[in-house]
């Protein structure tokens, strides 16, 4: 079966010109992870492109501009990055960098304070206008003056473990990618390149402090002293509570896997968060379901390929 590749990088219409449709370009790269604030992609363009014979190149794209990639095939598109140009290097070749959603939040000063807080009150306090997707757990008193939100997430995840990141305009928070779940089957053999092998299970150290409102701190470990260390800072856990978050951490921080990259062509197409059936004829010991953690899309003249890496097994 032929699949005929189809691609288009909007620009939607700014304050300074009206809307831009490119179909033309030499290359484009896509990054996404749970694990990253930010997702961020990268545009080059040749000069000689019709619209740029009029007009600047700094007058068409201009940081804080909108921009839509689209990617496919048979003319069946889906929007694969949705964000704003963060850079513009001119020159040849033209390279435009973009950010997700996450570029508006970077430049948004907050301040919060409060004695007793779950984590959507705080996300939706500090990220005002955007739908968010996370638990209602509490997260004890939380004060932060003249911060950037970036800041606040970034301290969420040093903190407590709490990652975040966009999917399209939705914000999303917590310690796994929590809005994934579809599926997708690869035969290893007939679809994909790999470098996946059996992950070492290293020692681990799992370290659960959880302030309560009286002031005391309860805590809870599980693993070697000696090796990797995991710490978590969950206030207001029952030691029923810290016991499990502890032990949930534990397993699957030493869950067998598989590591290394899984290369696609275009089709099938992964995003982060998914799960992938893997299944081989030569080696069935890679056989198994596997969340994807992040995924590199590159695009040229010549061809499409999606890098993703694997995080937990799952069932």
């Amino acid at each position: 079966m032929t699949f005929a590749f189809y691609g288009e990088i909007e620009f939607p219409a700014s304050r300074t010109r009206g809307k831009v449709t490119i179909r033309r370009f030499s290359k484009v790269k896509i990054e996404t992870s749970w694990k990253k604030l930010t997702d961020t992609a990268t545009i080059v363009l040749p000069r000689k492109v019709k619209d740029f014979d009029r007009y600047k190149v700094n007058d068409i794209f201009q940081a804080g501009d909108p921009v839509i990639i689209r990617l496919g095939y048979d003319g069946d598109l889906f929007d694969e990055f949705t964000g704003y140009i963060f850079k513009v290097t001119t020159g040849v070749p033209i390279e435009i960098t973009l950010e997700d959603e996450m570029y508006m939040l970077k430049r948004e000063t907050v301040s919060v304070s409060k004695a007793s807080c779950s984590l959507k009150e705080l996300i939706n306090e500090i990220a005002p206008g955007y739908t968010v997707q996370c638990d209602d757990s509490a997260i004890g008193s939380v004060r932060y003056s003249k911060k950037l939100v970036s800041e606040i997430l970034d301290d969420l995840k040093s903190k407590m473990g709490l990652y975040t990141y966009f999917r399209g305009k939705t914000l999303v928070c917590g310690r796994t990618s929590i809005d994934g779940g579809q599926r997708v089957k690869v035969s290893l053999e007939k679809q994909a390149q790999e470098t996946l092998k059996e992950r070492n299970v290293e020692q681990v150290y799992v370290r659960l402090e959880s302030l309560q409102k009286n002031g005391n701190m309860l805590k809870g470990d599980k693993g070697e002293k000696k090796g990797n260390t995991i710490t978590i800072k969950q206030p207001n856990l029952t030691k029923v509570e810290i016991e499990r978050v502890v032990n949930d951490a534990y397993d699957k921080a030493t869950k067998p896997g598989l590591s290394g990259d899984l290369t696609l062509f275009g089709v099938p197409r992964v995003q982060h968060g998914m799960i992938v059936d893997l299944s081989s004829i030569l080696y069935p010991e890679k056989d198994g379901a596997y969340y994807i953690d992040s995924v590199i899309k590159e695009v040229d003249t010549k061809t499409y390929r999606q890098v993703a890496k694997l995080g937990d097994k799952t069932t």
